[in-house]
């Protein structure tokens, strides 16, 4: 349970990333600036948790990886070693 939460929690975290550095780029508008004020203790603490959550989300997505890729390999070579009889 705790895995699920923390995954949801890093996908709202580098979303609500992404979009503040879109509003950065389109609007000139720093979005967590705005709401916890320019370099505060706030504003760093969700710069950095967006970073932490990024690093989080692309090592649980090269794990993943791994194991559909194993996953795979082990089925095609089950398929290579027992043939089926027609």
């Amino acid at each position: 349970m705790y895995m699920v939460e923390a995954h949801k929690l890093s996908k709202l975290l580098v979303m609500f990333g992404a979009l503040s550095w879109s509003f950065v780029s389109l609007f000139k508008f720093d979005l967590v600036a705005a709401l916890f004020g320019k370099n505060s203790p706030g504003t760093r603490l969700i710069y950095a948790l967006v970073g932490l959550s990024v690093i989080y989300l692309i090592i649980i997505d090269q794990a993943q990886l791994r194991i559909a890729m194993r996953e795979r390999s082990t089925a095609e070579s089950q398929k290579e070693v027992s043939p089926e009889i027609h």
